[in-house]
């Protein structure tokens, strides 16, 4: 997974949060965040989904085509994604340097908007 902060051309900012579904070598999982997520993962944090994102994010820095604005990576690190429907997702997320966190993510209306519903230690590091 990776955390972009992504300069719009209104001088305006954001984070894209991608995350990799294992073992496949298709689409990102995307996220657009207010708050750098790798810092600020909280219960009852919005998130923004977005069309999923083309794997080459994972490593691209830049300026984006069509005037879309520059990307510059701010966090990297691993997930492991435990369940994904089209309204829910868990996952175990461990920021480059930081401990793994469980955390479920629920689609809060019909739209594109998603809540992020808890962050936990994962079952097997409880003990």
């Amino acid at each position: 997974m990776v955390l972009l902060r992504h300069e719009t051309p209104d001088n305006g900012h954001h984070f894209d949060w991608m995350l990799a579904r294992a073992g496949d070598a298709g689409p990102l999982i995307t996220f657009r965040c207010r708050a750098r997520i790798d810092v600020e993962c909280a219960p009852g944090a919005s998130l923004e989904r977005l069309p999923d994102h083309r794997r080459h994010y994972l490593t691209f820095e830049g300026e984006l085509s069509r005037n879309r604005g520059r990307v510059t990576r701010v966090a990297t690190g691993r997930c492991n994604i435990i369940r994904e429907s089209s309204d829910r997702l868990e996952l175990d997320a461990a920021w480059e340097g930081a401990p793994s966190r469980r955390i479920v993510i629920r689609q809060s209306t019909p739209d594109v908007v998603w809540i992020i519903h808890s962050v936990t230690q994962p079952p097997e590091e409880r003990r």
